[in-house]
């Protein structure tokens, strides 16, 4: 279920952008909404959309390996909405993910096929 791929797709100020694709609904394009899209004004849980070209499904990812990774979407960084990173739930039923102010939950990232 949190599984997912990345496409480097573009750089915003020397930093790689990605688009963040479900891994479990990519399997022969068989589902339209797999990309991980941010809601206008980041102020809700991101959600799987149709593809789009805007910043709204451009995720920069920042970090590295052993200390991990924060998720920031590009529209909300563009925009300079206060809410711009990543943030997994704690203790929600529901498990969503949640746009957070200063800084996010860290994630790892490792290379797919990686046994």
């Amino acid at each position: 279920m949190w599984l997912w791929r990345l496409n480097k797709v573009a750089e915003h100020a020397g930093v790689p952008v990605y688009t963040i694709e479900s891994f479990y609904k990519q399997f022969s394009n068989a589902c339209d909404a797999r990309w991980l899209t941010a809601p206008t004004g980041c102020q809700s849980a991101p959600y799987l959309g149709t593809k789009e070209t805007g910043p709204r499904q451009r995720w920069i990812v920042v970090g590295n390996q052993s200390s991990g990774f924060q998720i920031r979407n590009l529209a909300c960084t563009k925009s300079r909405h206060s809410r711009q990173y990543l943030m997994q739930s704690a203790g929600n039923r529901d498990q969503k993910p949640f746009f957070s102010a200063g800084s996010g939950s860290t994630f790892s990232i490792d290379p797919e096929n990686d046994g």
